[in-house]
């Protein structure tokens, strides 16, 4: 299938939609009346695709009581979706409900603001992971976004647009409407652009904790049984992170961990929040969220969408440790990907051609593996943080060539665990 040149993704909080004034919103020269400005950029921009965002908390502006969450979701979704049909010409959009933090009359709903945030940047994810298309051009527009709502989603949007960056070519347009009062019908109102960007890849720069927790909750015991094949797997996505970083294409093939793993670990943690919300029917309503997702949980979502782009646009898989990996593959990931950071390329381009270089002209080199220090001239020490680090990963004393048509490289098996030590130098 041919690559799709550009795809066109609008973002919008929304705070009570049922609360907006009827007035006519204008947009470089064009007009249109209705109570959203988003409908309007949506017109303007042929957007692809729309993400409609709405705190659970609406369910005490609209009155809604129900005994189990999912149904609460339900009612404000269909509220939601019943006023979007009305001012949208494309009704091809996405409605997310956020959890929320609010006080209002007879309605309480406590938790952790934060899982705001992190419910949009697992969200953004989900929609955003698409390889048939060569750059994204982001459109947020804040104007009925209320409180912390804006703030947490256009956080969330600039940290998932970093690391899509890696992959794709990406802009981002943010947008706010002139202040618009109660009893403005029929006025015109601008719809201002206040950022226009081109958005650079950045790598994340985090590790998982040492307890290796996306979610926290009152029961850390049921919690951390369910996140064993985190805690197994917690070293090498952090070195896995680390090759991403610090511009480490071995350590990139050699401590990849499989999407569908981590998706597995996203899941989890997702299961167990909304297992622990727990509603009240007594004199109003009460949502009560006894757990939280913690920065573990968006690691882990970083780790899943950078795995699976590796994976999907560069056949990034795990080395079989006995085969190594062919020079030739190297050089390849660091053309496509490791482009992103010029400084990083350009340095793994001269390390890979040194080795190269020596492999050729070393008749030492055969069909054995043989240790890199046998034709770098350097006894055999121990592995250096400088060196690791300012040679790619390709340390002398941790790697080994063979050279059967077609040179290859593997870290040495029993240093292999210094080198995922060494890979995670930098991260925080």
């Amino acid at each position: 299938m041919e690559a799709i040149m550009m795809t066109k993704i609008l973002v919008a909080p929304l705070g009570d939609p049922s609360k907006y004034e009827q007035v006519e919103y204008r947009l470089n020269g064009k007009s249109k009346e209705g109570a959203l400005s988003s409908a309007i950029i949506e017109s303007a921009i042929t957007a692809d695709k729309a993400l409609f965002i709405v705190g659970d908390t609406l369910a005490a502006s609209y009155g809604i009581k129900e005994e189990d969450y999912e149904s609460i979701v339900q009612k404000i979704k269909e509220r939601v979706s019943s006023f979007l049909d009305k001012q949208l010409d494309n009704h091809k959009y996405e409605i997310i409900v956020a959890p929320a933090v609010i006080t209002s009359g007879n309605y309480s709903f406590t938790g952790t603001m934060l899982d705001y945030y992190y419910w949009i940047l697992y969200h953004l994810a989900l929609i955003s992971l698409d390889s048939n298309y060569k750059s994204i051009d982001m459109h947020v527009d804040v104007t009925h976004g209320v409180n912390y709502m804006s703030i947490l989603c256009y956080r969330a949007v600039i940290d998932m647009l970093e690391w899509l960056a890696l992959f794709y070519d990406v802009n981002i347009t943010v947008y706010n409407s002139d202040p618009v009062f109660k009893g403005m019908n029929k006025y015109i109102v601008n719809i201002n652009q206040i950022e226009n960007r081109k958005i650079r890849g950045r790598p994340l720069q985090e590790l998982l904790s040492n307890n290796a927790r996306p979610i926290d909750s009152e029961d850390s015991k049921k919690v951390d049984d369910s996140f064993k094949l985190l805690k197994s797997k917690k070293n090498e996505i952090n070195a896995f992170i680390g090759s991403i970083y610090n511009g480490l294409p071995l350590a990139l093939y050699t401590f990849y961990n499989e999407p569908s793993d981590i998706k597995n670990i996203i899941d989890i943690a997702l299961d167990i929040f909304r297992g622990n919300i727990n509603v009240q029917m007594n004199n109003g309503v009460r949502i009560d969220r006894k757990a939280s997702f913690t920065n573990d949980f968006k690691i882990c979502i970083y780790a899943y969408i950078t795995s699976r782009l590796l994976k999907e646009r560069y056949c990034v898989s795990r080395i079989d440790e006995d085969n190594g990996i062919d020079i030739e593959s190297l050089n390849k990931i660091t053309r496509e990907f490791f482009k992103y950071d010029r400084r990083l390329s350009i340095r793994i381009d001269k390390d890979l051609f040194d080795i190269k270089y020596a492999v050729e002209n070393n008749k030492g080199v055969t069909s054995e593996w043989v240790d890199y220090t046998k034709l770098s001239g350097k006894s055999r020490g121990e592995p250096d943080e400088r060196n690791f680090l300012a040679h790619s990963g390709l340390e002398h004393n941790l790697i080994e060539v063979i050279n059967k048509g077609k040179i290859r490289l593997r870290y040495n098996k029993e240093r292999r665990d210094r080198a995922r030590v060494l890979c995670v130098k930098g991260l925080v």
